[in-house]
Formats: C-alpha cells, sequence, structure tokens
C-alpha cells in the first residue's frame, strides 16, 4: 500500500506512515482468539514413590548376569576353601621354600615352635643343614611335593602327640588343637642333581601356627600303629 499523504509505499495494513506520520485509513485487522485452557497432559500411573524402569538391552543383560556368575564362583571358591582346607599343608610349603632359599633358621622355625628345647638347639645347625642340601643338588634347588597318604589324629591319638611334645620338647599340650599324619612324596632337584623319595611327616598345629616334624611317628607309638594301617 502507499501512503495517502505523501505516497511513500509501505507494508499492507499500516495505520501510520514512517515517513510524514499521516494516519491511513486502514480497516483493523481482527483480533487473534486465544483459548484460556489447554488440556493438561497425561502421564503413566506409576503409583506413589515409584520411577519409571527403563528396560536394559540384551548386550547389557549379559554383562550383568556374567559379572554376577563371575562374582558367584569367586565366593564359591572362597568358601569352599575355608571349609575344605585342612591348613595342614601349610608348614610343609613353608619348609620346602625355606629349603630352596637357603634359610636354615626359617626351615627350624617350621620344624620346632620357638618355646621348645630343640629351638635353640637345632639354630646351631641352621645353616649347615641348607648348606649340605646345596653341596647335594648345587644351585637353582627346587622342590615340589605331591601328598599321597593323609589322615587327621583322632582326639587319643592327639593326647599321646600332646603328651610326648610336653615330655620331650617341653611344651603345653593344651596348645596343641589338631595335627595329620601324612605321606608325601618330595622331588628336590638342582643344577648338579635329582632326587625323589616318599617319607612320613606329622604336621601339627600348636598354639595358631602349624609345625612338621619327621621323627614324631616313630615316637609316638599310636601314630606308629596308624602310619602301619595306611601302608
Amino acid at each position: 500500500m502507499y501512503c495517502s499523504n505523501c505516497g511513500n509505499s509501505m507494508p499492507d495494513g499500516t495505520q501510520y506512515c514512517p515517513m510524514c506520520g499521516a494516519v491511513q485509513d486502514v480497516a483493523p485487522q481482527a483480533p487473534v482468539n486465544y483459548p484460556n485452557s489447554y488440556p493438561n497432559p497425561t502421564y503413566p500411573d506409576y503409583g506413589a514413590g515409584q520411577m519409571p524402569t527403563q528396560k536394559k538391552s540384551p548386550v547389557a543383560k549379559f554383562v550383568l548376569l556374567g559379572v554376577v556368575a563371575v562374582a558367584a564362583i569367586a565366593l564359591i571358591a572362597v568358601i569352599c576353601s575355608a571349609l575344605f582346607s585342612s591348613g595342614s599343608e601349610t608348614a610343609l610349603k613353608k619348609f620346602c621354600k625355606a629349603i630352596e632359599k637357603g634359610d636354615g633358621e626359617a626351615v627350624v622355625e617350621v620344624m620346632y615352635p620357638e618355646d621348645s628345647t630343640q629351638y635353640s638347639n637345632m639354630m646351631e645347625y641352621a645353616d649347615e643343614y641348607v648348606e649340605n642340601m646345596a653341596d647335594m643338588y648345587g644351585d637353582d634347588l627346587d622342590i615340589s611335593y605331591d601328598v599321597r597318604k593323609e589322615e587327621k589324629l583322632d582326639s587319643d591319638t592327639l593326647e599321646d602327640l600332646g603328651d610326648y611334645l610336653e615330655s620331650h620338647y617341653d611344651l603345653d599340650a593344651d596348645q596343641l588343637s589338631k595335627a595329620y599324619l601324612m605321606q608325601v612324596k618330595l622331588t628336590l632337584a638342582g643344577d648338579d642333581d635329582k632326587d625323589t623319595e616318599k617319607m612320613w611327616i606329622v604336621t601339627y598345629k600348636y598354639d595358631g601356627n602349624w609345625y612338621l616334624d619327621s621323627d614324631l611317628y616313630t615316637s609316638v607309638d599310636s601314630i606308629y600303629d596308624l602310619k602301619s594301617d595306611l601302608s
């Protein structure tokens, strides 16, 4: 449209000319009617305190199941180890490691409790013992073992062992909680020689620690009888 006063071109419906300010003779535009209210949106009813759950993808479900399965297997392994491991091999493992390292004191510590009469006496020969082993087998000595037979001492035999330790080792029999008679196959291999031998040992738990002795089964009659039954 054009201004009725000055002829200026301007958009249709303009009421005042932007050039001269003259009022234009145009029909007023009808007002736009907007609804007073809009319908409220509706949401699913999840109940009080509930939130919508997001669906997991099949891949996420499999990953979650795998993690749970691994955790369950680890837990079962720990429980089985606690239930079925007697601890009787603890001293045997320490004994083998001590000889491999040439640690004579550690050998004596796993064979005799510190408060026994034999402890201080054997310490004098600790280094000589491991040196003899090194002379026989050479360097890089490796010791492995295989438990062939194992029997837990019953209460009567355990009492006999306690009496012997008390009378010969000057130990407190009340501190003896359990013991096993074991036949083991030892394999010793070094740079110079290799040897395999079977031997009987007694492992016992005294004052919370495990020890081993290769002479006890010949010293306590009831243990020797048990060894004869197992042979």
